[in-house]
């Protein structure tokens, strides 16, 4: 338990709620933090999103993805993103939690060999269907375009 007195002549009321003000920004100086450390490794935030950030050096890319206490690495460089949780580990506590199977409600699902990742939304899409009394409806393959990137 912390008791906190606030400075003499101030209101002990106005004094508390700065003071929980104060705790509740603890996240923005945690993201602030993280934000000065990844421009200072290299990273260039977007200007789409800001929780997502990218790194390129020669043949190297990473994208870096925040969601609340949650990051998200993908790179086209096995070696890349080890160094880089060392990095952030000298200056944040970190738990390496493995591939990510979702993320934000989509699936993620690897194929080595074929060098493919595939993004799904059966939990959203179930949703949608049974929202609209569809649930029993016939599956049937739409075709899309291959030269769309």
């Amino acid at each position: 338990m912390w008791k906190v007195t606030p400075p003499r002549g101030k209101d002990p009321k106005r004094w508390v709620v700065r003071l929980l003000k104060g705790i509740k920004q603890g996240p923005r100086i945690r993201t602030l933090t993280l934000h000065s450390v990844l421009i200072d490794v290299g990273f260039k935030r977007t200007d789409c999103d800001h929780s997502v950030y990218v790194y390129r050096r020669g043949d190297v890319r990473i994208v870096l993805l925040i969601h609340v206490g949650d990051i998200l690495l993908a790179s086209n460089s096995r070696d890349s993103p080890q160094s880089l949780k060392t990095e952030l580990g000298s200056h944040f506590k970190l738990h390496d939690l493995g591939p990510a199977p979702s993320i934000l409600g989509m699936r993620i699902v690897r194929d080595h060999a074929a060098r493919v990742i595939t993004l799904s939304q059966p939990g959203y899409i179930k949703s949608v269907l049974k929202d609209l009394c569809m649930s029993d409806c016939n599956p049937a393959l739409t075709p899309m375009d291959e030269h769309i990137h």
